[in-house]
C-alpha cells in the first residue's frame, strides 16, 4: 500500500500540476505532440531543430511556399502558453496555429519549445527563449546552422509573439533585446495575446515555480517602468478578452507602457464577450483563425480588384468566395491601420472598398457568406449591397447562417479546414447550430462522428459496463454500468442517464459519456443505464423521446427480478430510481418524468430527476428543434415549453437543476425552476449555478475542480435522497 508521505499532496495548482510530499510532480493534462511536415508540396513546411543540446532547447521552424527565392521574408519567434508548466511548440494546437499564421502572413516562424516548470524551475523558460532568439540571430550573415533562415529570412523584420505565459516570456525577451541588442537584427514588433502578469491568484504558482523570485515585485512578474521604457522594439500590440481573468493585467500593461517614456507605438485590442485564449480554448477548436480568416476574405477581394486592373495572361478568374469578410467599420480598424504603416486612413480602399474598384472586379461571380451573430455581419452585407449597386457586370449572391458566430465552421469542435463551408453552396435551405440542410434533402452535421469506445472493466475504478440491444426495430441500445465489488444481496439505486448533443449527435458509447457515467457510478455506488436513442436526421424527433421512454420501460421490466438482464435483476433497487441528463438529455429527462407522472411506471419509484444545463424553448435553437420535429406543435409544444399541467404532475419527489453562468441556456434553466415552483407540484426543487462556466463544461475535463464539484453535488443528491449507506 502506498505510504501516506507518497500520496499526500504538498502543493496543487489546478489545472496545471500538483506536487506530492515525496517530490513527485503530476500534470493534470498530458502532453500531445505531432511531427513536423517537411513536404515541399504543402502550403507550409515545418521541421524541428535543436537550439541547444544542454540545456535541451528545441524549436519548430515553419516556412511558407517560396515562389521567389530572392525574396526575404519576415521572421516571427513564437512562445506558446501553458502556465509555464504545460504545452509545447509540438502540440497539435500550436502546430496548426503557427502554420496558419505562416500561411496567412507569408512569414517564417520559429516556435520555441522551452523547458517547463516545475521540473525545470523558472527562469529556464526565459533563458531558453532568449537562447532561441540568439540562435535565430546567428543566421544573420547567412552562415547559421539552418538553411531556411540563411536563405529566406529578413533579419530587419523580426517579430516576437506569444499568448498567456508565452506573452509574458515575449515581453521579457523584448526587454533583453533593449538591454543588450542583437547585432544585425531589428525587432520591429511584439504581439502579446492575453498576457499573464502579476496581480492575480496565479501569482502563487509563479512564485512556487521560480524559487529565486524577488516576491510580487519581481520585474518578470510585474514589469518595472524602467524595463518598459527600454523595450527593444518599435511597436507593440496587446490583445485582451472581455471575460478573461487576465484582462485587467493586459490593460494595466498597456497603460504603464504608454506612461513609461518608451518611444515606440503601443495599441490594444479587446475582444468583447470572449474568454482567456478563446482562439485556442473553444471546445476542441484547432487553430485560432478568427481574425486570420476574416483578413483572408479581405485579401481575396483586393486580389480580385488587382486581377480586374491588370489581368493575368492565360488565367480566367471565374469566381470569388468571401467567408465572413473583414472590411472597415468595426473596432478592428485600429489593428489594420497599425499593421499597415503606409495606410491611407479609414478611407483606404483596401479597408473600405471604393465603388470604382467594385465595378471592375476581375471575376464573373462572387459569393459572400455572413453569419447572424458575427460582429462582421453588417460589413459583409454592406459589401454585397454596394457590389450590386456598383455597376459590376458579374453575379453576386449572399448566404447567411442563422444563429451562428464568426467563422463558426472553424470553431466547431474537431472541425478541420472548414469542411462544412467547403460543401456549402447557395442551395442551402436551412442552417442551424448543429447542421445544414440542402435543397436536395441532404443534412450535413457540423460535427464529425464521435469515436465510440467498447464496454469494459475499468482498471482504475473497477466499474464494469455492458451493452444491451433492447429493440432491433427501431434500433435502441443501452450501456449498463455496475460498480466494483457489489454485494450479491445488496440492491443499489439506479440512475437512468440521457446524453446531450442537440438531439442529433453524441452517444453513451462516446469517450465523453462513457467516462462521465463511469465516474458517476463509481462515486455514487449506483447501477446506471445510459440510453442510445435515435438521432436526427436518421430518425427525426420525437424518436429521441420515444426511444428513451421505451428504454425506461425496459429497465422497469426487471422490477420483478425476471427481466432479460441479470445485473438489473440482481442489483437494481426499483424503489430508488433517478433520471438524469444534460442539455438535450435534460429536456428528454423532463419529458420522461412527465410521462411517469401521467401514466406511471409499474414496479418502479422515481425518487429524483437531475437536469444539467437543460434545453427548453426560448433561445435561437428553437428553430432547429422545430425543424427536427416535423410533427411539432409550434413554439408552445409542451416538449419545448413545458406546460403547467405537466410540471404539476412530474412523477418524482425531487428535482435538481444545474445552470451555468455563461451558458446560452442559463435563462431557460432558471425559468424551468421558477415555473416548477409555481406549478403546484408537490415535490421539492433546487437549483445550482456554476459561476463563470459554459454549457456542459464538466464533460470536457472531469478532473477540473468545478467539474468535480458538479459531480459531487449530483452524487450528494443521489445519496441524500436514495437513502443508503455511503460507499466505504
Amino acid at each position: 500500500m502506498e505510504s501516506s508521505s507518497n500520496s499526500e499532496i504538498a502543493h496543487e495548482f489546478f489545472p496545471f500540476f500538483k506536487v506530492y510530499k515525496d517530490g513527485r510532480v503530476e500534470k493534470f493534462m498530458a502532453s500531445e505532440h505531432v511531427p513536423p511536415s517537411d513536404d515541399p508540396h504543402m502550403a507550409v513546411r515545418s521541421k524541428d531543430v535543436v537550439v541547444s543540446p544542454e540545456p535541451a532547447v528545441s524549436a519548430r521552424v515553419f516556412m511558407p511556399q517560396i515562389s521567389d527565392p530572392s525574396k526575404k521574408l519576415p521572421i516571427l519567434v513564437y512562445m506558446h502558453s501553458g502556465g509555464f508548466s504545460i504545452g509545447s511548440a509540438f502540440h497539435p494546437g500550436y502546430h496548426k496555429y503557427v502554420s496558419a499564421l505562416v500561411a496567412k502572413a507569408n512569414i517564417i516562424a520559429v516556435s520555441v519549445d522551452y523547458r517547463l516548470a516545475p521540473e525545470h524551475p523558472i527562469p529556464a523558460c526565459y533563458d531558453d527563449s532568449w537562447a532561441a532568439l540568439k540562435w535565430v540571430a546567428s543566421h544573420v550573415n547567412g552562415d547559421g546552422p539552418d538553411p531556411w533562415l540563411n536563405n529566406h529570412a529578413d533579419f530587419e523584420r523580426v517579430f516576437l509573439a506569444g499568448d498567456s505565459a508565452g506573452a509574458n516570456i515575449s515581453h521579457n525577451v523584448a526587454v533583453r533585446v533593449g538591454l543588450t541588442s542583437l547585432p544585425g537584427v531589428k525587432l520591429i514588433g511584439v504581439a502579446l495575446v492575453h498576457p499573464y502578469f502579476g496581480g492575480t491568484e496565479d501569482d502563487k504558482m509563479w512564485l512556487y515555480m521560480c524559487p529565486e523570485n524577488k516576491g510580487l515585485e519581481d520585474p518578470r512578474l510585474k514589469p518595472a517602468i524602467e524595463d518598459l521604457a527600454r523595450l527593444g522594439c518599435e511597436r507593440l500590440l496587446v490583445f485582451v478578452a472581455e471575460k478573461d481573468h487576465l484582462r485587467e493585467r493586459g490593460t494595466c500593461y498597456y497603460e504603464d507602457l504608454k506612461k513609461s517614456g518608451w518611444k515606440g507605438t503601443v495599441e490594444i485590442v479587446e475582444h468583447e464577450g470572449e474568454s482567456h485564449v478563446f482562439h485556442l480554448m473553444k471546445p476542441k477548436c484547432d487553430n485560432a483563425v478568427d481574425l486570420m480568416e476574416s483578413a483572408g476574405a479581405n485579401i481575396s477581394h483586393n486580389v480580385a480588384v488587382r486581377v480586374g486592373l491588370t489581368s493575368l495572361p492565360g488565367v480566367k478568374l471565374i469566381g470569388v468566395a468571401l467567408v465572413h469578410p473583414y472590411f472597415g467599420g468595426t473596432e478592428d480598424d485600429k489593428m489594420w491601420l497599425y499593421m499597415c504603416p503606409e495606410n491611407k486612413g479609414l478611407e483606404d480602399p483596401r479597408l473600405k472598398p471604393a465603388i470604382e474598384d467594385l465595378a471592375r472586379l476581375g471575376c464573373e461571380r462572387l459569393l459572400v457568406f455572413v453569419a447572424e451573430k458575427d460582429h462582421l455581419r453588417e460589413r459583409g452585407t454592406c459589401y454585397y449591397e454596394d457590389l450590386k449597386k456598383s455597376g459590376w457586370k458579374g453575379t453576386v449572391e449572399i448566404v447567411e447562417h442563422e444563429g451562428e458566430s464568426h467563422v463558426f465552421h472553424l470553431m466547431k469542435p474537431k472541425c478541420d479546414n472548414a469542411v462544412d463551408l467547403m460543401e456549402s453552396d447557395p442551395e442551402i435551405t436551412h442552417s442551424f447550430r448543429f447542421f445544414h440542410v440542402y435543397k436536395d434533402g441532404r443534412v450535413v452535421l457540423h460535427f464529425p462522428t464521435f469515436e465510440k469506445v467498447p464496454p469494459s472493466d475499468d482498471p482504475i475504478s473497477g466499474v464494469r459496463s455492458n451493452d444491451v440491444v433492447i429493440s432491433s426495430e427501431p434500433a435502441i441500445s443501452v450501456r449498463i454500468f455496475l460498480p466494483e465489488s457489489v454485494n450479491p444481496t445488496q440492491k443499489l439505486p439506479l440512475v437512468f442517464y440521457v446524453h446531450g448533443g442537440g438531439f442529433c449527435m453524441q452517444s453513451p458509447f462516446s469517450t465523453t459519456y462513457h467516462n462521465f457515467v463511469t465516474t458517476l457510478v463509481n462515486e455514487a455506488n449506483v447501477i446506471a443505464v445510459s440510453v442510445d436513442y435515435g438521432l436526427f436526421p436518421t430518425r427525426p424527433v420525437p424518436a429521441c423521446y420515444e426511444d428513451s421512454w421505451a428504454a425506461l420501460q425496459w429497465v422497469a421490466s426487471h422490477s420483478n427480478g425476471k427481466g432479460p438482464q441479470s445485473w438489473l435483476n440482481n442489483h437494481a433497487d426499483f424503489q430508488r430510481v433517478f433520471i438524469g441528463g444534460d442539455s438535450a438529455g435534460g429536456n428528454i429527462s423532463h419529458t420522461l418524468a412527465a410521462r411517469v407522472g401521467s401514466i406511471g411506471l409499474p414496479g418502479t419509484k422515481v425518487v429524483g430527476v437531475v437536469l444539467v444545463h437543460p434545453y427548453f424553448g426560448g433561445t435561437d435553437d428553437d428553430k432547429m428543434w422545430l425543424y427536427m420535429c416535423p410533427t411539432n406543435g409550434g413554439l408552445d409544444d409542451p416538449r419545448l415549453k413545458p406546460v403547467t399541467g405537466d410540471l404539476a404532475r412530474l412523477g418524482c419527489e425531487r428535482v435538481l437543476i444545474f445552470v451555468a453562468e455563461r451558458d446560452h441556456l442559463m435563462v431557460v434553466g432558471k425559468n424551468y425552476y421558477e415555473e416548477l415552483k409555481k406549478s403546484g407540484w408537490g415535490g421539492s426543487v433546487e437549483i445550482v449555478e456554476n459561476l463563470g462556466e459554459e454549457h456542459c463544461f464538466h464533460l470536457f475535463n472531469l478532473k477540473y475542480e468545478k467539474a468535480k464539484d458538479l459531480i459531487n453535488k449530483f452524487v450528494a443528491f443521489i445519496k441524500q435522497f436514495g437513502n443508503f449507506k455511503i460507499k466505504a
